[in-house]
């Protein structure tokens, strides 16, 4: 009743949203969705509670621990006249006697399970709503794919990080030329704490990033058989064998000016007596390589054995072309892979399980002063 202490004492503690409690009237009929209750009388205008408030059955007094006790419900009516209330549907009847608690939104969806948006509504632009979606608006919400435990879930199932960055980050790979060419002035060589350099006469090696895309430039000479070899020295040593290691990698983009002159790339022993040279695909040493000379190019592996493997891969090169080159080492074969496709596949004559370093080499061979050009080199293990 208007001015009335205890009408508005009950007034401010609904505005202050605190849960009220009482118990369904004595000979209520049992229903899922009509509830009588004189508890709250003094507290309600008519309509006081649509929409914006829930029903819980805090006891079922025929049937503790039962349904529907435990169960929140939206009131969508509310008749102050007679303290009738309806619902949404409650999972079974409530009864005379039943406790009841009502409570303001903001309250119930802190404690309501999701079983549809008519008994569990969360409020478009809410704090909770905030909390699930971006600007609040959870008109597509979904908890099997969007909350926390689903969203923990997706993350743990991804592979956030692929064995190659896992060996970079460890320090089992390295991306041996890249930071060269933020480091290095252009036309430098490239630093002596990586690299080893054999440069005959006027051979040179250099790092050209003055110039897009980036690249070391590897010149053979003007003078016959003048080498230009650089290779790799210190922790720049890979075993295919050691430490779990399964397989070794070398990732390099490389174009060649002339396919006549001579060139050769790839892993080869590291206790070699000398640098490595172009021709490193005899039996000389464990070796995996490409070479190049007099137009033709091959996939070379030895075991130091015997003769070794070659095969011919000329047709996936072509003078002053980029090109793509990976060579995969395990201890059983050796794959070749131009462009991501694998051209050549070594099954025998696979080096066995010792150090080896990387190298690159030019030779002024067949008259022509050959130049190799190299974008990036990745070395790295799984």
């Amino acid at each position: 009743m208007p001015g009335d202490p205890l009408t508005a004492m009950t007034y401010n503690k609904i505005s202050r949203n605190e849960m009220q409690v009482g118990r369904c009237k004595t000979g209520m009929g049992a229903s899922t969705t009509e509830i009588y209750s004189f508890d709250f009388i003094l507290a309600s205008a008519n309509d006081l509670y649509n929409n914006k408030y829930y029903i819980m059955i805090t006891e079922n007094v025929n049937s503790v621990g039962n349904a529907p006790e435990g169960q929140i419900r939206q009131i969508t009516d509310y008749n102050s006249n007679d303290g009738h209330f309806t619902t949404v549907a409650f999972g079974a009847n409530v009864e005379t006697g039943d406790g009841i608690k009502i409570m303001h939104e903001s309250v119930a969806l802190l404690f309501m399970h999701s079983a549809g948006a008519a008994m569990a509504r969360v409020a478009d632009d809410s704090i909770i709503a905030h909390m699930l979606a971006v600007a609040g608006d959870i008109s597509d919400y979904d908890d099997t794919t969007m909350s926390l435990e689903a969203i923990a879930a997706a993350i743990a199932g991804l592979d956030l990080l692929t064995d190659k960055e896992k060996a970079f980050l460890g320090n089992a790979g390295q991306l041996v030329l890249n930071d060269y060419f933020n480091n290095v002035a252009p036309d430098a060589v490239p630093t002596a704490n990586y690299w080893t350099f054999t440069q005959d006469n006027d051979a040179t090696v250099d790092v050209k990033q003055n110039i897009s895309p980036f690249y070391c430039l590897f010149n053979g000479g003007t003078g016959a058989t003048d080498d230009c070899i650089m290779n790799t020295i210190g922790k720049r040593y890979y075993d295919v064998l050691i430490d779990g290691v399964t397989t070794v990698y070398l990732k390099t983009r490389i174009k060649i000016n002339d396919l006549t002159g001579e060139v050769g790339f790839g892993f080869v022993h590291a206790e070699v007596a000398s640098p490595p040279a172009s021709d490193a695909d005899d039996d000389a040493s464990h070796v995996s390589t490409i070479h190049c000379d007099n137009d033709t190019v091959r996939a070379c592996s030895s075991d130091h054995s015997g003769a070794p493997t070659f095969t011919d891969i000329t047709a996936h090169f072509a003078d002053n072309t980029w090109v793509d080159v990976e060579i995969r080492m395990t201890a059983t074969q050796t794959l070749f892979l131009i462009d991501g496709t694998i051209r050549a596949t070594h099954a025998t004559d696979v080096p066995p399980g010792v150090v080896q370093q990387i190298f690159f080499a030019t030779k002024n061979t067949n008259g022509i002063t050959t130049d190799l050009y190299i974008q990036y080199v990745e070395v790295w293990t799984e």
